[in-house]
């Protein structure tokens, strides 16, 4: 057989205090406030965001970097090429001579 069990109805008791923990949890406008009273506001933001550089800013950045970069890149591009048909040359001439490397 199945043991019935007795439903214990809620109190009053009970209910009171879950009224009193419940209102002891609850925040009031004063505690708002104290919470969000040393939060920025937009004004404060705005000004910070005026500090910090944008996307076409950054977009210029690159674009002075790489007019500074590229001839370099070219120069050290030109030095290898020539460097390797310099070496090939040596390597012609050597195997006239008659010398090996390796």
């Amino acid at each position: 057989m199945v043991k019935k069990t007795s439903k214990k109805g809620v109190t009053n008791e009970k209910i009171m205090e879950a009224l009193l923990d419940m209102d002891e949890r609850m925040v009031t406008k004063e505690d708002l406030r104290k919470a969000f009273k040393d939060f920025p506001t937009k004004v404060d933001l705005a000004d910070t965001l005026k500090d910090f550089a944008k996307k076409s800013d950054l977009e210029k950045f690159k674009e002075d970097i790489l007019e500074e970069v590229r001839p370099i890149a070219r120069a050290v591009d030109k030095d290898a090429v020539t460097s390797i048909d310099h070496g090939k040359r040596i390597t012609i001439l050597e195997r006239k001579v008659g010398v090996t490397t390796k």
